[in-house]
């Protein structure tokens, strides 16, 4: 199936490889074992991934501790947001 976005055909295979993309990043540590909303999500893009290959999806379990409950040192919102700029 294909879709037509301003002018460019975007194929099935185009947006599969796209939400891997997305997968491999919401799945890195520190992502995905943040808290248990990022855990959800990361399962949420295997679940899509696997509905569109028509596979089994392979879910994350949680982690012992989520990395915001870690004495791991963090940037405050607004550090990080002026790192950005």
């Amino acid at each position: 199936m294909k879709e037509k976005k301003e002018g460019k055909v975007i194929n099935c295979k185009t947006k599969t490889e796209r939400l891997k993309g997305i997968i491999k990043i919401q799945c890195q540590d520190g992502n995905w074992n943040y808290d248990p909303y990022n855990q959800g999500l990361a399962n949420g893009l295997i679940m899509a991934l696997s509905v569109l290959e028509e596979k089994e999806p392979g879910f994350l379990n949680p982690p012992k501790e989520w990395k915001r409950d870690t004495n791991q040192e963090t940037l405050s919102e607004q550090e990080f947001w002026n790192e950005k700029i």
